[in-house]
């Protein structure tokens, strides 16, 4: 009787043993996928932070440079680009320092990604269509006063293209692995 009664305790113990081991390993996942989570977020925010004040640099740098345009207005509106730029990189930061899986819950970091990710999109279509209207005007601006800057300035504005290009696809990469992180932990 008393083996029996070894037995039975050994078997509920073991139980025991096995729940809390895999309620360790569901909160050792739960802690990593948080941790990663933390990051994509910290590279994100330093991303839209940094995004911010270079938009900043080029309103004030825009102002020095108003020589090199014939047209004021041109330089006017270059500075009002910038400025909405940086307002807009600086919603996006603040956006994305709210996404904590410390204080919030999985479903509403995932809704924050998700809206986060919207957000990026019409900022990102806003920002282009007003880019591409400002570059062509800056091309005839520079054709018509100054002709012979006009291939430097059609080599910045490619090489401003492929960065801004570079820039764009490594935060909508992260910004992604972030949304299936959150999905999969959801799931989970």
């Amino acid at each position: 009787m008393d083996i029996e009664n070894l037995k039975q305790t050994w078997n509920r113990m073991n139980t025991e043993l096995s729940t809390h081991e895999k309620a360790d390993d569901g909160m050792l996942r739960g802690l990593k996928s948080a941790a990663r989570s933390n990051r994509l977020t910290d590279r994100l925010t330093r991303r839209f932070a940094m995004l911010a004040m270079a938009s900043l640099a080029f309103v004030i740098m825009s102002q020095f440079t108003s020589a090199l345009f014939g047209d004021p207005l041109l330089n006017h509106c270059i500075s009002v680009y910038f400025l909405i730029s940086t307002v807009m990189s600086a919603i996006l930061y603040l956006y994305a320092r709210k996404i904590d899986l410390c204080t919030l819950p999985v479903a509403d970091a995932l809704r924050r990604v998700v809206r986060l990710r919207i957000l990026r999109g019409r900022f990102k279509i806003f920002l282009i269509a007003v880019c591409a209207l400002l570059v062509i005007y800056m091309f005839y601006d520079l054709w018509k006063s100054e002709p012979e800057t006009l291939p430097y300035a059609i080599l910045g504005a490619a090489i401003g293209l492929i960065s801004g290009l570079k820039i764009d696809k490594m935060t909508g990469k992260e910004i992604q692995e972030l949304k299936s992180l959150l999905q999969q932990e959801l799931e989970s």
